[in-house]
């Protein structure tokens, strides 16, 4: 006879843990990590495992009866207690239950109704992620969930006190059973709680949480998805405002921009980079017709004294009469666009040193500057007139999810334009790739000075960058960029908290010698290594046991 009992472990979204056996009675595991008693009313049963070579979804079905009995009612699979929880399948011997022998671990996915009326829950093993993008985006709208703290991402953290924005009330009059229905005592203007949540406080639907899709005049409300029963007359009910994510929204109704966890001023796919130059033109020099009398009657009146007088003659009726030297206009851009900006581009997530591209958040227009000398004028010629467009960006350029600990090297179209690292590590690098060049010893004295002079450049062109760039490190409590508060005015600029970024203010485009283009960047950045968990540090099997342990 088998002594096998089929153990599950379901670890809810509110930390309540549900644990189950296949046994006609309760097991008392004691192996370490699944300890607990595994309690047989709740019975759920599991279907063959299903493990494929590729990313399709796979694992198992899990089924069992919806009640309060086996820790699964309706009301709170329908309020979304389950959704997203964390599953593991283990096997033991319900004689011997000091060992296990682990199934399928993974989350719970689509959920629906067996022909007998129970529930059906499929669980997707952790491999199925790897089908889907992990990770955040940078967005026009915000990715924060309202209100959320300190226990949410850094990329994902609203840091709003909801207190001041959530509302107690009774329903007043049912339009529809499960979705439409009214609380008079809501007198906030319409659409305040459009996007908002509620929560049933009593009655049969205590407990489910649903999002308003609609609130009219006179606290009519509209649910998306129906409750599980029909709301009565005199239900208790927790509202809170609703936001849409934009950024005008975040700053008005709820005066919190600095903490807008999105990046608003994106300039999108036109800013890629397309940059075209008009090509330069000139115009030859002129003389004017009375130029050229001058000349030639100053020339005439010299010849009455001999070629002497002549040659005089000529060079009075140049100096009076000079002639222009013409024009000549630099190569100006006609389409100032910048690279890499695009919204849906992801925030990677790194650790240790590495290198990633950069995206555009913020730019403004590029700053063109005309400057007109003349060149070649002399006492005859009133020279050359020469203008040239000058070039220089603003803008925010996204790195990584932070805090980091600092940009480390910079290269632009694959030349390095910015080495932070130490003295020794650069001198180290140079000399090395002067040796690989030098063919004889008795060179050394010469690859020394070429390292010196090296080394010396890269800090000058160092200093260079640093006086137009600035780094934010992506901290939990960075504040607004000058630059971008001094563009847009106080209170209208996020602080892009969570997000490490880098900040040039009138970067001159003359030091990548492409003209008007914004160099495609690559910064080498540095992420503290996540810590290492201590051994046995675990909390899927901590938590409130749904049913109890007897």
């Amino acid at each position: 006879m088998s002594t096998t009992a089929l153990c599950v472990r379901i670890k809810r979204r509110d930390g309540s843990i549900l644990r189950t056996t296949s046994h006609d009675s309760d097991v008392a595991v004691t192996a370490s990590g699944y300890e607990g008693t595994y309690r047989s009313v709740a019975a759920l049963s599991a279907s063959d495992m299903q493990f494929r070579a590729t990313l399709a979804v796979d694992g198992l079905d899990l089924e069992g009866v919806l009640s309060e009995a086996t820790g699964i009612p309706e009301r709170e699979v329908a309020a979304g207690v389950y959704d997203m929880a964390r599953v593991t399948v283990f096997e033991t011997d319900w004689n011997d239950p000091s060992t296990v022998t682990p199934w399928v671990y993974g989350t719970l996915g689509n959920k629906s109704r067996t022909e007998e009326g129970g529930l059906r829950m499929e669980v997707r093993t952790m491999a199925q992620l790897l089908n889907q993008h992990q990770g955040d985006v940078n967005s026009l709208r915000c990715r924060a969930e309202l209100g959320s703290g300190e226990s949410a991402p850094l990329l994902r953290r609203c840091g709003k006190d909801l207190t001041a924005f959530t509302f107690d009330d009774n329903v007043t009059t049912v339009l529809s059973a499960r979705t439409v229905f009214i609380a008079v005592g809501l007198a906030q203007d319409a659409g305040y709680f459009s996007k908002g949540i509620i929560e049933f406080l009593d009655g049969d639907n205590a407990g489910a949480v649903r999002e308003i899709r609609l609130h009219e005049a006179g606290g009519i409300i509209h649910l998306y998805d129906p409750l599980p029963f029909d709301v009565e007359v005199g239900d208790s009910i927790r509202v809170q405002a609703g936001c849409d994510k934009t950024f005008a929204t975040c700053r008005d109704k709820f005066d919190n921009a600095v903490n807008f966890r999105g990046e608003p001023n994106i300039p999108g796919p036109t800013y890629m980079s397309k940059n075209s130059t008009r090509q330069g033109s000139s115009k030859p020099g002129s003389s004017s017709l009375l130029g050229s009398i001058g000349r030639l009657a100053a020339t005439a009146i010299g010849a009455i004294f001999g070629p002497v007088g002549v040659f005089i003659g000529s060079l009075v009726g140049a100096a009076l009469f000079r002639e222009s030297g013409g024009s000549s206009e630099g190569p100006r851009a006609d389409d100032l666009r910048v690279t890499s900006s695009t919204a849906g581009k992801r925030v990677p997530y790194i650790a240790g040193l590495f290198p990633v591209d950069g995206n555009v958040i913020d730019a403004r227009e590029l700053i063109e500057e005309k400057r007109t000398k003349r060149v070649g004028k002399s006492l005859f010629s009133s020279g050359t007139k020469v203008t040239e467009y000058f070039y220089f960006f603003t803008g925010a350029i996204s790195l990584c999810e932070g805090p980091i600990t600092g940009v480390v090297r910079i290269w632009a179209w694959d030349k390095l334009i910015y080495d932070a690292r130490d003295v020794a590590t650069r001198e180290a690098e140079v000399q090395l790739r002067a040796e690989d060049l030098t063919v004889d010893e008795t060179e050394r004295f010469a690859v020394g000075t070429l390292v010196q002079r090296t080394l010396a450049a890269q800090t000058e062109e160092n200093e260079s960058i640093e006086q137009y760039m600035t780094v934010y490190l992506g901290t939990a409590d960075q504040e607004p960029d000058p630059t971008l508060v001094e563009i847009y005015g106080e209170g209208n600029v996020s602080a892009y908290r969570g997000q490490a970024y880098v900040v040039f203010n009138r970067l001159p485009l003359e030091k990548f010698e492409r003209g008007a283009q914004v160099p495609q960047m690559r910064f080498e950045v540095c992420r503290p290594l996540p810590a290492v968990p201590a051994a046995g540090a675990d909390d899927e099997n901590t938590g409130d046991d749904v049913l109890g342990a007897s």
